[in-house]
């Protein structure tokens, strides 16, 4: 999957497609600040970068699933199966974009989401534990930011990493320093 420019807009585009169909203003608001956010934090990645790819596939599972919900709620409504019809899709939305309010605002709280999202976005075939056990190995050690991970991380700071996933991310950072 190729994160260029086109396919970024274009997911954009889907995104603003999506947040036109939730009912509760409040609600379209709420997720349309989200999706102003997500990307803007994203703008200068390179495109095709594999941070930029994850970035971008995380956003299609994102806006995906949003489809899916309100695909959802459209077919109850058709099928009459919900007795108030009017807050189905209200109702849905409404849970999805308070769950991504809620990530949003962890995100910017929470240096622990950001330097898991990297580790994610380096190793992205790292099981559930060792990216937890690296997480927090990594903020123990003061890097609790990307980007003094970035500057500042070497290779006897990764000590605490099975082989292979430390010579992977060795290799990373040196790309990102010296491409």
């Amino acid at each position: 999957m190729s994160a260029s420019k086109q396919n970024i807009l274009g997911l954009y585009r889907r995104c603003l497609r999506s947040a036109k169909r939730i009912n509760d203003v409040g609600q379209r608001m709420i997720y349309l600040d989200y999706l102003k956010d997500g990307f803007n934090r994203k703008v200068n990645l390179p495109p095709n970068s594999r941070e930029a790819i994850v970035a971008y596939q995380h956003g299609v599972d994102q806006v995906t699933d949003m489809e899916y919900y309100q695909q959802m709620a459209k077919s109850k409504h058709e099928q009459g199966t919900t007795k108030n019809k009017s807050n189905t899709l209200s109702l849905i939305v409404e849970e999805v974009a308070t769950n991504a309010a809620q990530a949003t605002k962890i995100r910017n709280q929470s240096p622990d989401v950001e330097v898991l999202s990297w580790l994610k976005s380096q190793l992205p075939h790292l099981r559930e534990e060792d990216a937890a056990s690296y997480c927090k190995s990594l903020i123990e050690q003061g890097f609790d930011s990307v980007a003094f991970i970035e500057e500042e991380l070497v290779e006897d700071d990764l000590d605490f990493m099975k082989g292979a996933h430390k010579r992977v991310l060795v290799r990373q950072l040196k790309n990102t320093r010296y491409p």
